[in-house]
This record gives C-alpha cells, structure tokens and sequence, in this order.
C-alpha cells in the first residue's frame, strides 16, 4: 500500500486487494482525514468533488489522484466483494452524490456492508484507546466466566450427591434403568436446589447436557471419594502410628466386600480419629487373598507398612488364625502390628465357636431359635402361652432341690421365675442367649403346654410347625443340651458384662478370663454331670419321657457316638465334656498374654496409679521397648509422672485425657506408649464396618 500522503490517499486498487493492513496501518487511514490543502477538485462533466460533503460523512475519503472517493471503513474492514465504489473501485458519480433518496454518499452509509465495518472500526479504536478489551482478552473472560458459571453448576450437583451419602440415602434405585429415566432422590433434590439456584436453572433448562446421569453420578462420588481419602491420608502421614480394621462382608447385591478402615491418633489435636477408607471387593475370600488385598491397598494409598502397630479384624478363623491367618501374615510384614479385637466380642465368639462346633449344642441353638419365633411371630399364639405362663407348677422347686446354692446357673434359673414371658434368641449376642435358655428351662412345663394347645387349635403349615416344635421338646438330647448349654454360659455371662463396661480394666479382665478357663476346667468331672443329669431328668418326667437316647443303627461316622454303656456316660462325654473342652480351648486363644502385657500400659492413667508396680513398669517396658524413644530414661520418666499428679485432686481418667498431660518434650516414653493404646483398635465396640455393609448399591 502506498503511503497516506499530504493530499490524501494515493494508493493502486489493485495492490489493496491482494494485501492486509497492520493494526497501525488500520488506525493510521481511519484517523487521517482528506488534505485540508486542496483549493479545488477537477471536474467532470460539469461536476465535482465537494469538500462538505466529509462533514456530513466524516468517513469520506478523497484520493487526488484518481480523483475518486472512498469509505474508509470500507477500505480497511470491507471483504472486497460488498461495495466496490467506495471500498475498492471508488466513487465518481457526483452528479448523484448527495441526495436523501438517491444519494449514493446516504444510501452508502445506510447500507448493511457499510454498517458492519464501522462497527468494526469503532472497535478497533476503542480498543486502541484501551476504553474496551481486546478480542483475546473479551475471549479469555467470557472463559473465564463460562469456568466460574460451570463450577458452581457442578457444585451444586456435588453438594447433593454429599448431602445424601451423609444421611445414607441412596441416589437412585435400579428399577430406574428399565424405566429409561431418571427419578431417584438425586433428580428430586437437584431439581429441588434448582427452584432456589438460577444458575443450576438456566443449566436444567438448557438444550445441552446436563451432566445428572448415573455415570456422571458415580464419576463425582469417585471424585468425592479421591479428595476424601487423600485428606485422611495426609492427615495419617503426619500421624506416629496407624491401625488397620477390615470386615468381610456380603452386600445387598450379594457381593463379597472387605471394608476397611484406618485407626490413628491426630499429631495436632491428640484425638483418636477413626476413618472408614472403602470397600474392596477381593478375588477370593481366604487369608492369602485378603492379607494380600489389605497390604496392597495400604501401599497404594502410601501408608508406611511400618508404622502399622494394630489390626482390628472379627474372630473368624481366616481373620484371627494364628497359623495362616489373616492377621499372622500381615505380622509377617509388619511384625508390631499387633491383633486386637473387640473385647466382648471376643468373648462371644468363644461361645459362637463352641456352640458351632458341638453339633447337639448347634442344634438346640438353632431350634430355640426357630421355636421362640414360631411363638412371638403371632399374636394368637402369643396370648395361648401367656395364658399358660400364669398357671401353676413346680417344676422350679423340684429343680431346686437338686441345686447347689452356690451355683450360676440356679440363680440365673431363679431370675428367669418372675419373667411371664419368652424373648427370641439374640441373633449377634450368643452370651446373651442364656438369660432366653434359663426362660425356657424354667417355664419347660408351660412352654410344652402351650405348644401342644397352638397344634390342636392350628391347621396346616401352623399345626405341622407346632407338631414338630412340641416333637422337638420331647426329645431326651435336645433336653439334656439345653441343660448344658445354659449351664456352662452361666459361668461366662459375668465376665460378659464386665467386659461391656466402658470403664473395664482389661488387664483384670485377661486375669478374669484366665481364672474362667480355670474353673471351667475343675467343672469337668462327672460330680459335676450328675446333677444336670439330674436337672434334665426334671424336664423329661414334666413332658412325660424317658430320659434315654434314641436308638442307634450301625456305626454313625458323622455324630458323637462315643462307646458308653448308659445315657449319662454317652452325654457326659459327647455333650458336656465335648463343650467345656471348646470352650475352654477357644478362651486361650482369643485372650493370649502378649495382649495382657499391652493393656497393662493403662496402669499409667494417674487414676490406676495403685496398680502401677515395679513389675508391672517392666511389663509395660517390655512390651513397648521397640518403640520408647528414650528407654535410657523409663524409670525417671515414670518418677516424674507419678509425681506430676501426687497433689492432684482432679486427675485425668481416660488414655486421651492422660496424653494432653503427656508433653513430647518432658514424656517421650509415656506419651509413645498412650499413643500406641489409642491407637490399637477399640476394645470395646464392634467393627464400625458392619453398620455400613446394608448401604452399597
């Protein structure tokens, strides 16, 4: 292009059509108006260029030497088809020049080509004189704002998908698919926020997607789920030591889940915090597998395998296996990381194990199970045996009187006297079961009475339950195992509820518990027999039999059949001796010394101060002696301590009271050890897991 000159613009057409102008260039021929120097303009045909005319049309340009006028905007902006006269060819008709109507400077000016490259124009300079943003920048905030706007659309969404997992309702139900729609709790509460967000109802009123589909959906809990595990996670780095919880359980959709969850104490806050971390879904569901799965997830969420110090699993023998099991394996890798479980738990899979194991004690447990519900299931039926609960009969004198005074069971039988009533077994608390066994036994006679009144008032499937229930109580072994049943767990409901008490001092419990094997041992004898041989010969004569075994054919491979020549030898061996033998072997492997040693370490809580013995501060120093940071030191440490809290009226009362007394600077040694207590899974509930393994989809 030829330069803007003095007079005007001088340039070739020609040249203009196969270049572009620079921005300067467009600023410089849009801001130069035509030479003021020109006198006169030659003519042609009687006609010439006027100079007024630019003042009607600011964006006229004249050019002296074509002796032609141009639009600038057109000559800059114009895409060289639209209107050549003024963009390209230039204008000479002055003749038809001015004019309202035919005035080609007005119609020019007016026409749609012309419209759009002044706007084009106008901007150009606005942007030049910095008073609009240039097209990058307009670009990069309408992004901007497109960014922040979908944010807080997806906010939105996230908030209900959180609102909902925190109260456990589930987003969608899978009847939905068939449907082909979507009308779950998510779509409802969406759809609900969107009355009061405007963004999320301009979105939800939208043609474009909206992002609410199930996929979606599970792609943002994953999210959720990413950001929450990374937050637990660095929180656990920073913490001494971890435990690890897992449960096997099966899901609604009938799928194996090992759940697990993370044990810690917070550095910052010195607060026992325990995190449920997800559900894993194992190949196989055998120790190696799940031993397997457990440590493979700890690495993968980058948790040191070495600063693992419990685990916290149920008492199944793939979990709790001292051979193969689970948790042996694990200490395999990690060696500290100690096996802890739920202290009356424990106590219940002793009694779960036994009564499993021994089939006449498994059968009774499952038959007053069904009997009881056979009972309580119905209202009519319910009133049949409240009738008979008020009758009269001696059947609890009689069984007094072959009783010792001193004996559990007979008071348990005393207590069961003043209940009108009998409770369905207890599905989870075997130890519980005693108090439903010590009903029956005491209401044997009104119990049977009942059952025979259901079958003769009853027809159909009733009448035949009622038949094989009343066919049930009139067998001599289902007699003589509920004796022993209720006696032998007679002995173990106290250290039960001992070991329920939030304030349990689990050292005198392993004590109680070793004391219970003890007497459960001296038990065994046949002294100890004949009186339940005795107590069981009441029940029979109340429902009318023989206290004899039913008669055996040939050689029974699969029942305990022992070589005894009378009822009483037979039951002693396969009933009694085979149950307390169970128990007592299930007592010393569910309450082992390694696990008394580590609970001693609460004999360091001031208000336990009498029970803290030379020997017991060399138990305590023995069983955490890999992780005292400063064993030199354990002696004068524990002086101190003791010390810090002799004219203390009000001294802490609980592990996590005790470690905001437990400075890292003056108490290495003691804080380590209530660190490590804390963070042992707790001993007194049950695996958090299990009320979570009804919630997946």
């Amino acid at each position: 292009m030829e330069k803007v000159t003095e007079i005007g613009l001088s340039f070739d057409p020609f040249v203009i059509k196969k270049q572009s102008f620079s921005e300067n260039e467009k600023l410089k021929i849009l801001s130069t108006p035509s030479s003021s120097d020109v006198k006169t303009f030659p003519t042609t045909k009687g006609r010439k260029y006027s100079k007024d005319w630019e003042k009607t049309y600011p964006w006229l340009r004249y050019s002296v030497e074509e002796d032609a006028a141009y639009c600038a905007y057109c000559l800059v902006f114009g895409d060289g088809h639209g209107d050549g006269l003024f963009g390209m060819i230039g204008f000479r008709d002055w003749k038809n020049a001015s004019g309202d109507k035919r005035g080609s400077l007005r119609i020019h000016e007016n026409s749609k080509l012309h419209s759009a490259a002044k706007e084009k124009a106008d901007n150009l300079i606005m942007v030049s004189n910095e008073s609009k943003p240039d097209i990058c920048s307009s670009i990069s905030k309408a992004y901007e704002n497109k960014i922040v706007r979908n944010r807080q659309i997806l906010l939105a969404i996230i908030d209900v998908i959180v609102s909902l997992g925190q109260r456990n309702i589930a987003l969608r139900e899978t009847g939905i698919r068939k449907l082909k729609k979507e009308d779950g709790n998510f779509q409802y509460f969406v759809e609900w926020v969107a009355k009061f967000d405007e963004i999320l109802r301009h979105h939800l009123q939208s043609q474009g997607p909206h992002y609410l589909s199930p996929k979606v959906q599970n792609e943002l809990i994953y999210c959720c789920e990413t950001e929450i595990r990374e937050k637990i996670v660095n929180d656990c780095k920073q913490a001494e030591f971890y435990s690890i919880c897992a449960d096997e359980t099966t899901d609604v959709s009938v799928k194996e889940q090992l759940s697990l969850c993370i044990r810690y104490v917070d550095r910052i806050k010195s607060e026992v915090r325990e995190e449920f971390m997800g559900f894993v879904e194992p190949d196989k569901t055998d120790a190696e597998n799940i031993a397997g799965n457990i440590l493979t997830y700890l690495d993968k969420w980058g948790l040191e395998i070495e600063k693992l110090r419990g685990q916290g699993y149920d008492g199944a023998s793939v979990m709790s296996g001292h051979v193969n099991g689970v948790q042996t394996r694990i200490r395999r890798t990690s060696p500290r990381a100690y096996y802890v479980h739920c202290r009356s738990h424990n106590l219940n899979l002793v009694v779960t194990q036994s009564c499993k194991v021994v089939h006449p004690i498994r059968n009774i447990m499952d038959n007053v199970v069904q009997l009881t519900w056979f009972i309580c299931a119905s209202a009519n039926r319910k009133n049949i045996l409240k009738e008979e609960m008020f009758t009269e009969s001696d059947l609890m004198d009689k069984i007094m009187e072959i009783n010792e005074e001193d004996d559990s069971s007979g008071k348990l039988l005393q207590e069961a006297m003043h209940k009108k009533s009998i409770q369905p077994l207890s599905e989870t608390r075997w130890t519980a079961r005693v108090d439903a066994l010590s009903a029956i036994i005491t209401n044997y006679e009104k119990l049977h009475n009942a059952v025979n009144k259901i079958e003769e008032k009853s027809s159909g499937d009733s009448k035949s339950k009622a038949g094989g229930h009343r066919r049930l109580m009139e067998d001599p072994e289902f007699i003589m195992a509920l004796v022993v049943a209720q006696y032998v767990l007679a002995f173990l409901k106290p250290l039960t509820l001992s070991l329920q008490k939030v304030d349990c001092d689990m050292v005198v419990a392993f004590d109680e518990a070793r004391n219970l094997l003890r007497t459960l041992k001296s038990i065994r004898s046949e002294e100890a027999f004949s009186k339940l041989f005795e107590r069981a010969r009441v029940l029979a004569d109340v429902v009318e039999i023989i206290l004899q075994p039913r008669r055996r054919v040939g050689r029974q491979i699969h029942r305990d059949n022992p070589n005894v020549d009378s009822a009483e030898q037979l039951w002693r061996v396969s009933i009694f001796y085979a149950f307390l033998d169970h128990v007592c072997t299930e007592l010393e492997r569910r309450f082992p010394q390694e696990q008394r040693q580590l609970m001693m370490g609460q004999y360091l809580l001031p208000g336990k101060f009498d029970y803290l013995t030379d020997e017991c501060i060399d138990e305590i120093k023995e069983a955490y002696n890999p992780d005292l940071p400063d064993i030199e030191n354990w002696q004068q440490e524990i002086l101190r301590w003791k010390t810090k809290f002799a004219d203390k009226e009000s001294v802490p009362n609980s592990l996590q009271q005790a470690l905001v007394y437990a400075h890292q600077d003056f108490y290495p040694n003691i804080r380590r050890v209530l660190v490590l207590l804390l963070t042992l899974p707790s001993p007194q509930n049950e695996n958090m897991t299990v009320l979570t393994e009804k919630l997946l989809v």
